[in-house]
């Protein structure tokens, strides 16, 4: 069941993604739930990443051919090797390292079950304090060699050690440099974005400059609109689509009213903020509609309600994150706006724009 303070809309999507794939089913199966924030049931859901035990197996290199298709044997190599056999009598090892938790696949916009173990929880096992353990600096260098070719201690590979890996198109290399990214990259898309600026910051700021670069996507992320953005292919519907008919509308009514835009001179948003963060201006047919609107008034702008109905957590609170990821997407909008429209952007600001601003 639903908490009575989700809105309508919510719900409906809400039970439109659980309904793919018999994902009900499984959760009975495997006995999970989403738990419940009116009666603080924490459920098995989590926005941590979780990384999956497939995905652990490959990179720490313990998927071999013999062990393949046995998850146990897996599951204790890699406890193995993260050194999870010293922690018997931690607080963290009766949190169940290794367990089913629920994810969301944004890759795949869908839920799923997935067996594996959460980055929070992976990251208290092996943090490394001042009197810490010979297996946990060693668990610590086989995570680093999952990601980046090091020298087995985790420290900087040498020339040397490049030049052996070089032409070797090794399972050292492939599989296991990337299969923890999958587990990452499945379940945060902004990771990925991240990523891209940082890599696009360090090609334009290096001497000489880099003007040009090719970065390889895959077929299938290339055709999916949430991963990829092509405008010109999306034009933002599906998720304006009710929008993008007022705009539409807009327009028509526009051609049968004389000096239409001598007394209009911009676009309002205003509306229940919860759960919502998106703002339809960043569509493309908007932009373009505005570019065209400036062409007989110049000063033709927006204004956006934004960041009111926005419920505020304290920072060790688990909303918290709900409340970042909110404010996330209103700056990240407002910035495309910014680049687009490069002027005749107000914003109406809310109490939520306090709380990340201050004074």
């Amino acid at each position: 069941t639903l908490d009575d303070d989700i809105d309508t809309d919510t719900k409906a999507t809400f039970r439109e993604v659980i309904s793919k794939d018999n994902f009900i089913h499984q959760l009975e199966h495997y006995d999970l739930s989403f738990g419940s924030s009116s009666s603080d049931t924490i459920g098995d859901f989590t926005y941590d990443v979780v990384l999956t035990l497939n995905d652990l197996g490959k990179g720490l290199g313990v998927t071999t051919s013999p062990i393949n298709n046995f998850e146990d044997l897996i599951q204790s190599k890699v406890e193995e090797k993260l050194g999870l056999h010293i922690y018997q009598e931690s607080i963290e090892q009766r949190l169940r390292p290794f367990r089913q938790w629920i994810v969301f696949n944004a890759r795949k916009q869908k839920f799923e079950i997935v067996k594996g173990i959460t980055v929070e929880i992976l990251r208290k096992l092996i943090s490394v304090k001042t009197k810490a353990s010979v297996q946990t600096h060693i668990a610590r260098a086989h995570l680093t060699n999952a990601f980046s070719m090091c020298n087995p201690d985790g420290t900087e590979s040498r020339f040397i050690d490049f030049d052996r890996f070089h032409g070797s198109f090794t399972r050292e290399f492939y599989p296991c440099r990337f299969a923890l990214k999958d587990s990452f990259y499945s379940q945060r898309l902004d990771i990925l974005a991240a990523l891209l600026l940082h890599v696009l910051r360090r090609y334009g700021t290096c001497l000489p400059p880099i003007r040009y670069c090719e970065l390889s996507i895959g077929v299938e992320d290339l055709c999916c609109p949430w991963i990829f953005d092509n405008p010109e292919q999306n034009n933002g519907k599906g998720l304006f689509a009710e929008h993008l008919e007022q705009l539409e509308k807009l327009r028509k009514a526009a051609k049968t009213i004389p000096l239409f835009y001598d007394w209009v001179v911009g676009l309002d948003l205003f509306g229940d903020e919860m759960g919502y963060p998106y703002c339809p201006f960043v569509a493309q047919p908007f932009i373009k509609y505005i570019q065209e609107c400036r062409e007989v008034n110049s000063k033709f702008g927006v204004r956006i309600h934004c960041g009111e109905n926005v419920p505020f957590a304290d920072a060790d609170a688990g909303a918290y994150r709900h409340f970042i990821a909110h404010m996330y997407i209103v700056f990240r909008c407002l910035r495309f706006l910014y680049r687009k429209l490069e002027y005749g952007i107000r914003i109406g600001h809310g109490i939520a724009f306090a709380r990340i601003l201050g004074d």
